[in-house]
């Protein structure tokens, strides 16, 4: 997997898969059909992913989520030149914040969507800090790809 899109897959998948679906959501409807021409397409049914409104997702947890992220980029940037320790430190963040992990995989679960602001901040620190970051040197490291995978809600816990 490339440097470029693990990095957009784990921003994706921490801040912004919580609302995976919000641009289907965002999309604007057809005009209705005209008469004697069959719709293009059936009509949503309830439960259908389309029709599910998004809740928000508590500002608490956006909040405690954003203070991990940047705990996250800060512990990449110091250990940019050794992929060991990056590794390592990255596994004892994940490991020290399984509870706000398990909490944004339940958010999502639950259908809950992260402020757009949340979403945006995880985005800007991702392309001006993190990925600069570990392209200096561990962008394909298998130990620090690892542990980054972690992150991603429902992932394994464990090392």
């Amino acid at each position: 997997m490339s440097m470029i899109r693990m990095l957009t897959m784990i921003a994706a998948l921490t801040a912004a898969s919580l609302a995976a679906s919000t641009a289907l959501a965002d999309t604007p409807p057809k005009p209705p059909a005209q008469a004697g021409k069959p719709a293009d397409k059936p009509a949503a049914k309830p439960g259908d992913d389309k029709t599910v409104k998004k809740e928000p997702l508590a500002q608490a947890t956006a909040e405690r989520f954003i203070a991990f992220f940047d705990k996250l980029v800060e512990l990449v940037v110091a250990n940019k030149d050794d992929c060991t320790k990056m590794a390592t430190a990255v596994n004892g963040h994940v490991d020290a914040n399984q509870a706000l992990l398990k909490e944004i995989a339940d958010a999502k679960a639950q259908n809950k969507e992260p402020p757009k602001a949340m979403k945006d901040h995880v985005m800007q620190k991702t392309q001006d800090e993190l990925q600069p970051a570990m392209m200096a040197k561990c962008g394909q490291d298998k130990a620090v790809m690892a542990a980054f995978m972690r992150i991603r809600p429902g992932a394994r816990t464990t090392k």
